[in-house]
């Protein structure tokens, strides 16, 4: 084994560049899935604990007056395991000189049941100390702590009151107060909390206007629930919101699952492509070993020793790729992605976790390449030693007979019979080609999708210029003040719709007469007007519904527990939010709580109502947008540049695998008269052969396959169009076709470089 292990060490540095390849393609196809793999990994671990830690509510349940009687009868329901009710109430405050807004709950022993605040600083929350626990983001933003004063501000009531301590909460992992912030706004909006007697002694004597209940794992349903609610609560009953339903939670099931679909469906490309290559590349620098295979067996090696010497070529090299990729995608991807949720999502702690989905992947590319080189071993020991020691194996002619005729070119001719005689080489290079332009379409097709679809939602959806919430004001009153100013009304809720036993949840839309939200037919692209006794869906939920015009659907709010049922009359092209819209005249009750600001003037008519607030420019809600779109844009950086690292490497390393093969090939041509112009016209020749198959086959799938990856990374609020514009189209292109000739002008140079006399010695 001596002697073998000088070999295997003399190997390694004659053929680096190869073996480097391997260690390359291993390390980027594990870096890139296990870095994103520990990222949703690490988030479902930690959220999990969060959630325990804070002993998060399973249903909320929304109303006024609610009375200790109701909160006891709710107790005593057979499926309830715990209900505490609390008072919640948004306060205004001033803090430098900045308007902003702490939506504040009350809390006592008891709710800590439902409601435990994660303390991150300060004093212990206690129902008999006089002060406030504010959220850990406002109070960095706004550079607060403890023993700091802050003045709230409700309905003539001014109340100075001392910072406690701050803290986190699961229900407010994603605090965002409307749907018409698109990221949370710390510094504008905060949450904090303040014990039950203090809070009623800032107001006055206040009832319960919110129910957080304990449910068992084996729930009766949500309808059987609203039912028991309200047939307790009668008047006093608003809604039920069950945990799945809150955005603050199931935006971060979004985000897990965007990350975790992201990188599965890319690395499926990736990966397979990957091990792909790396079977074909060990598999062909062992077949370059034929003859020292050959030597090996005459001199007596026994067969075990030859199959452990050629197996630890690819288990070793795989086995460094895999560990190198696991450390850098562990401490640089996972970072990276994890610092863009950081942007949006509030955990007490990020972790970062090694699935057992990590180690399959890692297993099976050590599994590959080892057997690659074990495979290919045995398939020249077990020919005789006297022809494998010559270069030879027994296997049968290829026959020349279909060229005699031929009226080709002898360069074409050469190309042909290359390709029919090393199938596996010629299918692995348009492999690589296909998975190359796939690859790089999927990653810049998915930035190009993402920010057209903004672009149309901005452009030509929203046409306000101020959006805001109303609280507690009726149409009649908003409309007599606002007569003369341009604005919208809206009623926007979250609802459940149904049809044919198909259920999806969405946003349901009521508008008033007004053009500040704007729709177009899906397939005319025709402006819809609502007024004309449209009820309009869009097209991505009508897709899931399996909904057409004419169709009539079911759709029951949050905040009702009465099913409605409407006939689609149109389908329309609407990006966000995903629903349905209604004229506020197909509906019983309008009670707008939007308002839509057309200009200047009814913005500052609209600041003076003490009933409108969170007032947000268009401006800053496609800022908001941006930021979320630069960090799908980061991960998509990641994925692109793995992709073109992957092409390079893939087709460099192909590349020179056949002009190693080729090498007595070559030598041949020169000794027989071939100029070297001439030989490079024929690698040139075979090169765009395989370009323009891999081509062929590559753009229409690379389009299918972004349709396939936009569909499943979108999240269900929005819909994204796929689409790749022609000028990064194009780039694709020509960095494939200019890989492939940088390919080439390597492969050129070690053709010139090539010693006829020692390429054409004999064996013997």
């Amino acid at each position: 084994m001596k002697y073998l292990n000088k070999k295997f060490g003399r190997d390694i540095l004659q053929q680096w560049k190869q073996f480097v390849s391997v260690l390359v393609m291993a390390l980027i196809s594990v870096s890139i899935y296990c870095g994103m793999s520990s990222v949703w990994t690490g988030m479902e671990e930690s959220y999990t604990d969060y959630k325990e830690k804070t002993n998060l509510a399973d249903a909320y349940i929304n109303g006024i007056n609610i009375s200790g009687e109701n909160i006891s009868n709710i107790k005593k329901l057979s499926y309830v395991n715990q209900a505490e009710g609390s008072i919640f109430v948004k306060f205004n405050t001033r803090i430098d000189n900045e308007d902003s807004e702490l939506y504040i709950n009350s809390f006592t022993n008891s709710t800590k049941k439902l409601m435990n605040p994660l303390l991150r600083s300060g004093q212990p929350l206690k129902d008999d100390k006089e002060g406030i626990w504010i959220d850990e983001d406002y109070a960095k933003i706004h550079n607060l702590k403890e023993g700091d004063k802050i003045v709230l501000e409700l309905k003539g009531i001014k109340k100075k009151v001392k910072i406690l301590g701050t803290v986190l909460d699961a229900e407010n992992i994603y605090f965002v107060t409307s749907y018409a912030e698109t990221v949370p706004d710390h510094k504008r909006h905060g949450y904090a909390y303040i014990n039950e007697k203090y809070i009623k002694k800032i107001l006055g004597m206040v009832s319960y206007n919110q129910v957080r209940l304990d449910l068992p794992e084996k729930f009766v349903s949500k309808a059987k629930l609203e039912k028991d609610i309200k047939r307790i609560m009668g008047d006093s009953f608003s809604s039920v919101v069950m945990k799945e339903d809150k955005i603050s939670i199931t935006q971060v099931d979004d985000e897990i699952n965007q990350i975790h679909k992201m990188a599965m469906l890319f690395s499926i490309v990736f990966i397979l492509l990957s091990i792909l290559s790396i079977y074909t590349t060990m598999s062909r620098l062992i077949s370059n070993q034929m003859v020292q295979i050959g030597t090996l067996k005459s001199l007596g090696f026994y067969d075990r020793q030859i199959y452990f010497h050629y197996g630890a070529y690819g288990f070793l090299v795989a086995t460094i790729g895999s560990l190198v990729g696991m450390i850098f995608g562990y401490t640089v991807v996972a970072n990276l992605v994890m610092n863009i949720k950081k942007a949006t999502l509030t955990l007490p702690v990020w972790k970062k976790s090694f699935g057992i989905d990590s180690m399959i992947l890692i297993v099976l590319i050590v599994t590959v390449c080892t057997l690659a080189a074990i495979i290919t071993t045995r398939k020249v020991i077990k020919n005789n030693p006297s022809f494998t020691i010559k270069g030879m194996i027994d296997q049968k002619s290829s026959g020349s007979g279909i060229y005699k005729k031929s009226r080709l070119s002898y360069d074409w001719l050469w190309t042909i019979r290359s390709v029919r005689i090393h199938p596996i080489r010629t299918f692995m290079s348009i492999t690589a080609i296909v998975g190359s332009v796939v690859l790089m379409v999927a990653g810049i097709g998915v930035w190009d999708s993402l920010y057209s679809s903004y672009q149309d939602v901005y452009n030509n959806e929203f046409c306000y210029k101020y959006i805001g919430q109303v609280y507690g004001e009726s149409y009649n009153n908003l409309s007599h003040k606002f007569n003369s100013f341009d604005v919208q009304l809206a009623q926007s809720e979250s609802a459940d719709f149904s049809f044919h036993g198909t259920e999806k949840t969405g946003s349901l839309l009521v508008l008033d007469s007004g053009d500040k939200i704007r729709l177009f037919d899906a397939n005319s692209k025709k402006k819809i007007r609502i007024e004309k006794d449209e009820v309009a869906i869009t097209s991505q939920l009508a897709e899931k519904l399996y909904v057409k015009v004419g169709d009539k659907i079911a759709y029951k709010t949050k905040s009702s527990l009465k099913e409605h049922r409407v006939t689609v009359t149109a389908i329309v092209d609407a990006k966000m939010p995903q629903g349905i819209f209604i004229h506020k005249d197909k509906v019983k009750n309008f009670e707008p709580n939007t308002i839509y600001i057309g200009d200047n003037e009814a913005y500052e008519q609209a600041k003076k109502e003490e009933s409108i607030s969170n007032i947000i420019s268009i401006k800053k809600q496609q800022d908001n947008m941006k930021e979320m779109m630069d960090s799908v844009h980061s991960i998509m950086y990641i994925l692109i540049l793995a992709a073109f690292v992957l092409s390079v490497v893939i087709l460099y390393n192909l590349g020179i695998l056949s002009c190693l093969e080729r090498y007595r090939e070559y030598a041949t041509m020169k000794v027989i008269g071939f100029n070297h112009g001439e030989i490079m016209g024929m690698v040139f020749k075979e090169s765009f052969l395989n370009l323009l198959i891999g081509f062929v086959i590559g753009i229409p799938l690379s389009r299918q396959f972004l349709k396939l990856y936009i569909r499943v990374v979108s999240m269900e609020s929005m819909e994204w169009t796929p689409i790749i514009t022609k000028d990064h189209f194009l780039v694709v292109i020509f960095c494939v076709i200019g890989f492939s000739v940088l390919v080439n002008l390597v492969v050129s140079k070690r053709i010139r470089r090539i010693d006829m006399v020692e390429a054409l010695k004999s064996v013997e």
